[in-house]
């Protein structure tokens, strides 16, 4: 389950990690029936599920940099209802 507060988090926090530290990998995962977010960085730490390998990555950096025009709240939307697609397939 995610709430449109959740997916606004998530926008806001890939944002904010990105500004302190290029470099870093967020994502936002699914693991054990659960949705989350990891900075991915050296500031922030990254998730052990992401780490390990045992997580589905949802967005990835990637797929963030690729809506790179896009404001802040379009891509919280985005972010809803990809991660809705998802659910919704699991």
């Amino acid at each position: 389950m995610i709430t449109k507060e959740m997916a606004q988090n998530f926008a806001e926090w890939f944002e904010g990690t990105l500004n302190l530290q290029s470099s870093a990998q967020p994502c936002i995962y699914y693991h054990a029936g659960r949705v989350d977010f990891s900075p991915g960085s050296t500031t922030g730490g990254t998730a052990a599920p992401v780490y390990n390998g045992e997580a589905d990555i949802i967005i990835s950096k990637e797929w963030w940099n690729c809506r790179y025009d896009f404001t802040t709240q379009e891509k919280a939307d985005l972010i809803y209802e990809t991660v809705q697609e998802f659910l919704f397939e699991k």
